[in-house]
């Protein structure tokens, strides 16, 4: 497996792992992938021959639904 393979899996991964953590209740881990998706997500889009597209979701932060310390 190249590197870029497995940089799309780990991504795959995340998004997978993101879609099931639920802000409200694990907002730091929701957090945590959502920064590991745009890391990644920048990286592969800098990576010679492959296009990945970005999507700018609403954090739990900006729909006003996370606890202070988010």
């Amino acid at each position: 497996m190249s590197q870029l393979e497995r940089l799309e899996h780990v991504l795959a991964l995340c998004s997978s792992a993101r879609r099931l953590a639920n802000p409200n209740q694990e907002p730091l881990v929701a957090r945590l992938l959502d920064m590991l998706l745009l890391e990644l997500g920048e990286t592969l889009a800098q990576t010679p021959g492959h296009r990945v597209r970005i999507m700018h979701g609403f954090t739990p932060v900006e729909q006003g639904r996370a606890p202070p310390e988010y």
